[in-house]
């Protein structure tokens, strides 16, 4: 299960009255590099290659928090998250000029969303937990799938 899952998901229990907020609490986790190079990037390697680049660099930039960086919930949750499975290369907060700069660049060769890429793409949690914050909730990861099901009472 990669980052951009974690941050996705929430806890629907009845008796959650805030954002249902999970914690990650990783056990194992793998770094997988996304490789889809056709034959002809392969061959091609300039051209393509820098296509193959822009494509994950728009990836990055579509995640990026759209409401005021400072406050966004949204951020600290994958930050938190990066935070506990060892990944530090992302800043505590986002200001505008990073902002702009990321939406404006074209492709990876931009440190920040190298960074942001790698976090929500390629790091992948295997085995671990998700931990609701309001109520204690414990949903298991195994082999990379997180079991949201919730008892009859709890619905």
């Amino acid at each position: 299960m990669r980052l951009l899952t974690v941050n996705a998901l929430k806890c629907t229990r009845k008796d959650v009255t805030g954002e249902g907020r999970l914690r990650l609490v990783a056990t194992k986790i793998e770094v997988r590099t996304r490789r889809r190079e056709s034959p002809q990037v392969a061959d091609a390697r300039g051209g393509l290659r820098q296509e193959l680049l822009a494509a994950r660099a728009a990836d990055a930039r579509r995640a990026l928090p759209s409401d005021d960086p400072q406050t966004s919930a949204q951020w600290q949750s994958l930050r938190a998250s990066a935070t506990a499975i060892g990944v530090t290369s992302l800043p505590e907060t986002l200001d505008k000029q990073i902002m702009i700069h990321a939406r404006r660049t074209s492709s990876l060769d931009d440190a920040f969303l190298r960074a942001l890429h790698h976090v929500l793409f390629d790091v992948h949690v295997i085995e671990g937990q998700l931990v609701c914050e309001e109520t204690g909730q414990v949903f298991p990861i195994e082999e990379g799938r997180p079991n949201m099901m919730l008892a009859e009472t709890h619905v």
